[in-house]
């Protein structure tokens, strides 16, 4: 059998593409496109190298996941996977590729200006080759390109041009939209387009095409109240996801993880659609959303308070309602990893930043990724003890500096062990600290905030609001903090106090009942 041409093409800095504005609508869009460059376009510049459409979903809907060139030499043309923001496709003849990779970069420049991607290629003998070092070969040759030939891919302003007032970028098309027309970068208009694409395409997934509940693309539409504007913006990462490509041995190996991890994160999100639907009832009595919100619009649709922008392989991110970020969080990943029997190893870490409505998107995004991160560091640091365990950690942002993030880290009481473990950490024990503190005043956890925070004579002023009445919360943690209110650098409390307006009590004893 002949050799075939693999080509590995990578989309670069997704995170900033994404989340460079901060108009939700921006990025909803953005993240639409970064799915579609890989599907709509592909698919056109497919058609225009071989004259007929190739279904690119073939080695995703074929459950042998069988290389289907390996048995076929008349076949001309394979995506081997497409996933994660990178692509593998396979190629019978070079100059076929070649030709593909010109029509489809000149779309990608003209069609979706600001997007950057990484490309490698290198011949394959099915037969002799080991398709694992193959593919490692190819990576190595891709973050090698990377580095070499990062290309401008907008236009550039002159001195003469005006300013898009949503990017950097010159004013150079007209947009119209519900709010009048005006001049802005052909890069956000885009963008902005794709939206809608999106809010039909998510639609589709989640089966609510003909319901009464919608997916708002608007910031102010997830159901805050009136002067509340607050929101959550949440990330979920799956754990050791990259090692378990890299144990991929064929391409078989990677296409049925890539199906299985995807399948996952899409029954788990619809999942979580179907329960905010289920509870929107009690969630609009409970008295901590907006009533106008809850109501249908003048389209006689019910906007949600969760949106989605972007759902990957083993990721996802979403915005919701703040006083819904740590529940739907907990929720999402508790679907995620019991969805599938057949990965009962399946872990996961959230990062949720509490933001203003306002706040750059882009800075809360690496905000989320950061408070992931430091999720996972605690997962690795206790695996011995608690394999594949899942942990939750949280910030909320008021008007912080990187200085004020930092001393939160060396005093937060997370982050936060979701499993059910006797762990000082345990979520399920915060949640009954916050339902604790409830019965206190707010002057009284205000004073306690103050006094923990200042550290001083904490011990003394503990026993004066106990004699008042305010006992600390009677939970059995292993560390006694009843005491002086600080161990070891750490107190429980002031995470408590902190976040107790935006978990509501109902949801709280709504996760308990369930259990």
């Amino acid at each position: 059998m002949q050799n075939i041409y693999g080509l590995l093409i990578d989309t670069v800095s997704i995170q900033k593409y994404i989340y460079s504005s901060n108009k939700l609508k921006e990025n909803i869009g953005a993240s639409f496109i970064v799915e579609d460059i890989y599907i709509g376009l592909m698919k056109k510049s497919l058609i225009e190298v071989f004259g007929r459409d190739y279904p690119l979903d073939a080695w995703y809907s074929d459950k042998n996941y069988s290389f289907q060139m390996q048995n076929n030499a008349s076949l001309e043309f394979e995506v081997g996977y497409i996933g994660g923001g990178n692509a593998l496709l396979f190629f019978k003849e070079e100059a076929k590729l070649k030709h593909f990779t010109r029509d489809w970069t000149r779309n990608l420049l003209v069609g979706y200006p600001g997007i950057n991607t990484a490309m490698a290629c290198k011949e394959y003998s099915i037969e002799n080759d080991d398709f694992k070092k193959y593919l490692d070969a190819m990576f190595e040759m891709l973050r090698k390109n990377k580095n070499e030939n990062l290309l401008n891919t907008v236009v550039n302003k002159m001195n003469i041009s005006a300013d898009c007032k949503l990017s950097d970028y010159a004013a150079e098309v007209v947009y119209h939209d519900s709010e009048g027309s005006s001049f802005i970068s052909k890069l956000s208009k885009v963008k902005l387009e794709k939206a809608d694409d999106s809010k039909m395409k998510i639609k589709e997934m989640c089966l609510l095409k003909e319901s009464k509940w919608e997916f708002t693309n608007k910031i102010n539409e997830l159901w805050q109240k009136e002067g509340e504007n607050y929101v959550a913006l949440v990330h979920i990462d799956g754990n050791n996801m990259g090692t378990k490509f890299q144990e991929c041995k064929s391409l078989k190996d990677i296409r049925k993880l890539s199906h299985d991890i995807y399948t996952i994160t899409q029954n788990s999100f619809k999942k979580l659609i179907n329960y905010v639907i289920e509870k929107s009832d009690m969630l609009i009595n409970t008295n901590h959303f907006d009533d106008e919100k809850t109501r249908m619009n003048k389209d006689n649709k019910i906007p949600l308070p969760i949106r989605s922008i972007v759902i990957g392989g083993d990721d996802i991110t979403f915005i919701c309602n703040a006083k819904l970020g740590m529940h739907l969080a907990e929720k999402f990943i508790d679907s995620w990893i019991s969805d599938d029997e057949s990965y009962p190893d399946l872990s996961a870490c959230a990062g949720i930043a509490i933001i203003k409505s306002k706040y750059p998107f882009y800075r809360a995004y690496h905000l989320c990724e950061n408070l992931c991160s430091e999720a996972k560091k605690h997962a690795r640091k206790n695996s011995e003890l608690i394999p594949n365990s899942n942990w939750l950690n949280y910030y909320i942002l008021q008007n912080a500096t990187s200085k004020d993030i930092e001393e939160f880290k060396t005093s937060h009481f997370g982050p936060y062990l979701l499993d059910d473990k006797n762990e000082d950490c345990q979520i399920k024990k915060f949640k009954m600290g916050m339902n604790q503190f409830r019965k206190w005043p707010k002057s009284k956890m205000m004073l306690l905030k103050n006094f923990l925070q200042e550290r001083s004579d904490v011990e003394e002023k503990l026993e004066e609001l106990k004699i008042q009445g305010w006992e600390l919360p009677k939970i059995e943690y292993k560390t006694n903090y009843t005491q002086k209110g600080w161990r070891n650098n750490k107190t429980p409390y002031l995470d408590m106090i902190e976040f107790i307006d935006f978990y509501p009590q109902e949801l709280i004893d709504n996760t308990e009942e369930e259990k």
